[in-house]
């Protein structure tokens, strides 16, 4: 059974920071961005992943966003989410891949 225990650095119980697990305490990610660089400066790509509260359904759901300059004739999108349903099973909600034309490149 999964207890809530609150933040241990301000008692929030709202970000859901640190979660008991069978004992064990798991503590997600918040947010993350890595950009991956080319060697004159170039990033050839940018992700980000957060952890956020879904609008409409207000569960828990993660989030993906990729931004892919690698191609030198395209630049890809990927947004990705997965949101957790109520029995704790998550489903993927939208998602949307898209390519444009490159428009700036070294």
């Amino acid at each position: 059974m999964k207890k809530e225990r609150p933040c241990p650095n301000r008692g929030s119980k709202k970000r859901r920071y640190s979660i008991d697990v069978g004992g064990g305490i798991i503590t997600p990610l918040a947010s993350l961005k890595i950009k991956l660089r080319d060697s004159t400066g170039f990033v050839k790509s940018v992700s980000w992943m957060r952890n956020k509260i879904s609008r409409k359904s207000k569960h828990p759901a993660r989030e993906e966003l990729t931004i892919d300059r690698r191609d030198a004739k395209f630049t890809r999108k990927l947004h990705h989410v997965e949101e957790a349903t109520e029995s704790g099973e998550c489903k993927v909600v939208p998602h949307e891949e898209q390519k444009f034309p490159a428009k700036r490149r070294p």
